[in-house]
């Protein structure tokens, strides 16, 4: 009664005095701005989330159009292209969301997004066309190319430990621009050259976040004799031959076709049953690092290169930058094009893009080990992650490709002749650290219809 009798002497002396000096006429037209504020925020929000799809699947996998276009209507997928090659032929294609959602741009079926990481994948596989050709030996040593190369304990280290990022060359200790792979490569390749293994070469695996790609450039540079680098290798003797809408660098001519990359926002329940365990989980991992190996292998990412910023990510001259670690541009058709040739045996119209012998290379992991740069088990091929695939009655097989940062995916499925990809300009900041949920369902769609396809025509599904 005590509390009661409170609460009642602070309104009759504290609360209802107020009402004395309010004009209810004020309080109606407060309200009533109120409420049209709130409606034009909801129409604009109506607006920017509008439904958009485009594209088609082949019969027999209308199902992952379902899932895609249930992403959208959810708005968990705001903006991206997924596309899928099935023993040679396209039988998924679907975009949908915004290129740009500040300019209520929609994606269109050229729209060419960044890749990031999943550019590795391309590099591997250029790199692959020179060893398929006699002109790369995964197992000489890098000084033999690049005699430069052999020196602060880095004498020994093959091609096959460089790739397979177990050389400890990581990152690049002075501070240097990116922009370098571009504007002078040879200053660059002294840099690369002069670095010394933070960690003993084949003693443990650390991801060469950027490094991958410099390395890689340099050693088409020497190897190819034309003395191409990496980017313009690719071009000429894969993207225009077989027709693969992806360069590494993005030229002037694709600017237009750009998507604007931005961050995804998941809302309140990603961020407490995903963001917050996951970056508990990270911690965790780093402090475990920190004790095992004395320091954290992530720190030396931190500010170098110095020109890479989040709000450069949609400066056209940063995006023209040809590193293949990271600067992969196109169109997820044109990467599962890429990835689809791989999987139906290498060849396209009469021309062999890879070996029958070298893509099984490719597929089967170099190394499976803690990664000390992203901290989880990771397996790596010749430049490619491998992941297994687990199919039915315990059997299971190796596909190999790699993930980039934000969503992005790229893969081959020798066994299924299945190459897939998938690209966003919504980032998930996660992705890498975890599978983006997005793509994850994607991917469970293109399984379960391939797996059906295979039991219809009597064909086993494992």
């Amino acid at each position: 009664m005590h509390a009661r009798a409170v609460e009642r002497l602070l309104f009759v002396f504290v609360v209802a005095p107020l009402f004395h000096f309010i004009r209810y006429d004020y309080l109606l037209k407060a309200a009533g701005v109120a409420l049209i504020l709130l409606i034009i925020r909801w129409l604009k929000t109506r607006r920017r989330t509008r439904y958009h799809i485009g594209g088609y699947v082949a019969p027999g996998w209308e199902h992952v159009a379902d899932v895609y276009k249930e992403s959208l209507i959810s708005r968990e997928e705001q903006g991206s292209s997924f596309s899928v090659y099935h023993k040679g032929v396209p039988v998924v294609d679907l975009w949908g969301g915004y290129a740009d959602p500040g300019a209520l741009r929609y994606r269109q079926s050229d729209s060419v997004g960044l890749f990031y990481s999943t550019t590795k994948a391309v590099t591997a596989i250029t790199l692959a066309v020179l060893a398929d050709r006699g002109q790369l030996d995964y197992d000489a040593k890098v000084s033999s190319y690049w005699p430069e190369f052999g020196q602060e304990g880095k004498e020994d280290i093959t091609v096959k430990t460089l790739l397979s990022h177990q050389a400890g060359v990581l990152a690049i200790r002075e501070k240097h621009k990116l922009s370098l792979s571009r504007d002078n490569p040879s200053q660059l390749a002294k840099l690369l050259a002069s670095q010394k293994p933070m960690f003993k070469p084949n003693s443990g695996v650390a991801y060469h976040t950027l490094t991958f790609g410099l390395y890689a450039d340099q050693l088409v540079r020497r190897i190819d004799k034309k003395g191409r680098s990496l980017a313009q290798f690719f071009r000429e003797e894969i993207g225009d031959k077989f027709n693969i809408d992806f360069y590494i660098g993005q030229p002037n001519h694709l600017h237009h076709r750009a998507c604007r990359e931005t961050r995804a926002e998941f809302g309140v329940w990603f961020l407490l049953s995903t963001l917050i365990p996951t970056t508990a989980n990270f911690v965790i991992r780093m402090v475990y690092s920190l004790i095992r190996y004395r320091t954290i292998y992530l720190i030396h990412l931190i500010g170098n290169p110095t020109d890479w910023r989040p709000r450069r990510l949609n400066d056209p001259r940063f995006r023209e930058i040809p590193c293949g670690s990271s600067h992969g541009v196109g169109t997820a058709r044109g990467l599962a094009k890429l990835m689809g040739i791989l999987a139906n045996g290498g060849k396209h119209e009469g021309e062999t893009l890879l070996s029958k012998e070298t893509i099984d290379y490719l597929k089967k992991p170099i190394v499976t080990d803690f990664d000390r740069v992203i901290l989880r088990n990771i397996a790596y091929g010749p430049g490619v992650a491998v992941n297994k695939v687990i199919e039915g009655r315990g059997k299971s097989h190796y596909i190999f490709g790699h993930w980039g940062a934000g969503g992005q995916m790229a893969y081959c499925d020798v066994h299924h002749q299945m190459g897939w990809a998938y690209n966003t300009n919504f980032n998930n900041i996660l992705h890498g650290f975890i599978i983006d949920h997005r793509y994850e369902a994607l991917q469970d769609a293109i399984y379960r219809c391939v797996r059906e396809l295979a039991s219809s025509n009597g064909r086993p599904s494992e």
